[in-house]
């Protein structure tokens, strides 16, 4: 219980920082950077997804 808390103000944190960088940045550059960081995250969950299926075949 303890660590998931310091993990929830850690992340807080961590999400408070990306906001106040992402203020300074104009909103363009935001979203290609969002869609960047979305497509990188598909990339890997489809990869990882893959290869834990032909890891059970």
């Amino acid at each position: 219980m303890l660590i998931n808390k310091k993990a929830q103000v850690t992340s807080k944190k961590f999400y408070c920082n990306l906001q106040k960088t992402m203020s300074y940045i104009p909103e363009t550059t935001q979203i290609k950077v969002f869609y960047n960081l979305l497509f990188l995250y598909l990339f890997f969950f489809i990869t990882i997804t893959l290869h834990k299926q032909y890891e059970l075949v």
